[in-house]
């Protein structure tokens, strides 16, 4: 079972980074709510870390600010980066 420790931090530091990239791109949350259609209460839900807010919230933040989410293992086994690229462009054709 997870560490309920792991799991909060790892919350902390995904909010962190929307926050980062909020900030570098000059996006208030008045932005993102026009951007996602979504109450400001959900996204400072997800921008701060709570409990409980839903994928789809956070990929609609996640899509406002043109960030792509990717995964790799510990053990360092993942997709090549040219892979990764093809993939994106073959579900996203207008990248």
């Amino acid at each position: 079972m997870m560490n309920q420790k792991v799991i909060d931090s790892f919350r902390e530091v995904l909010g962190e980074y929307l926050t980062s990239t909020m900030k570098e791109k000059g996006y208030t949350l008045y932005d993102l709510e026009k951007k996602t259609n979504l109450p400001g209460h959900s996204i400072k839900a997800v921008i701060t870390g709570q409990k409980n807010y839903t994928i789809d919230n956070l990929c609609k933040i996640l899509h406002a600010l043109d960030l792509y989410v990717f995964f790799a293992e510990k053990d360092g086994k993942h997709l090549d980066f040219e892979h990764m690229q093809k993939k994106m462009k073959e579900n996203d054709p207008g990248l």
